[in-house]
Order: structure tokens, then sequence, then C-alpha cells
């Protein structure tokens, strides 16, 4: 795990850090950092929500959020906006490379265990040979 790309984060987004996210492969850390940067320009500066997100076990990862203020304090817009952000962000969990990021060119599954990981083509390519 590249530590430096986790500390930038924390120290970039305290109000949504979580040290659940340490264990996210590193393919991830510049689309969390992406959510993190979209989910504070539309709160404006303020800390309306809470996300949580997961790494599933056979690949891709999702978020979901919760309010950490009175619902009453969000808009209708902010409401509709962190919605849409968030079902798009989690629908596109399973298509990002767990390595480095890029687009996934499929799911790699390992006949010797139930694990499986989500690949671009040079990193499918990289565990293919390694395999043989």
């Amino acid at each position: 795990m590249k530590e430096e790309f986790w500390a930038q984060i924390k120290a970039d987004h305290p109000d949504y850090w979580s040290d659940k996210i340490r264990v996210m492969p590193d393919g991830y850390s510049n689309t969390i950092a992406h959510l993190f940067r979209e989910v504070e320009q539309i709160s404006a500066g303020r800390q309306l929500i809470t996300i949580d997100l997961h790494h599933y076990v056979g690949g891709g990862i999702a978020a979901s959020m919760r309010p950490r203020t009175d619902v009453d304090e969000i808009t209708d817009e902010q409401k509709a906006m962190l919605f849409v952000l968030m079902k798009s962000w989690s629908a596109n969990g399973d298509r990002i490379c767990q390595m480095c990021g890029r687009p996934s060119a499929g799911i790699l599954k390992h006949m010797d265990e139930l694990a499986q990981e989500i690949l671009c083509s040079e990193h499918m390519a990289e565990r293919r040979s390694s395999d043989v």
C-alpha cells in the first residue's frame, strides 16, 4: 500500500476520512479523493454527510452516505446532487483497476482461492503471466 497517497487524502479531506480507507487497494486512491472533492463542492464547505466506503472481497467499491447534520439543513438540490453522485460512483466501482485506477479490463478469478481482482489489461496480463 502506498501510504503517502492515503496520508495526502487524509490531510486534504479530514472530514470524510475513515481508517477503513487505509485497507483499500491503491488503485482506488484517486477516485476516492475525487469523490471527497465532489462532496465538498456540493456541500459548500459544510459537513453535511458522512461517507461510508465499502470494498468488496470479490472486487469493486461502493459508497453510501448518511446525514451528519439535521436533514432539513440539506437543501433539496444538495440531496439530489449527492444521491446522483453516490449512485454513479458506486455503479462504477467495479470498472476501476484495483492496482492503478485505470479503467478495468475484467475480473481475474483465482482458481485456488475465493478471491478475485478487478484489473486493467496491463495488470491482468501481469497476473496471468505470474500464474503460469
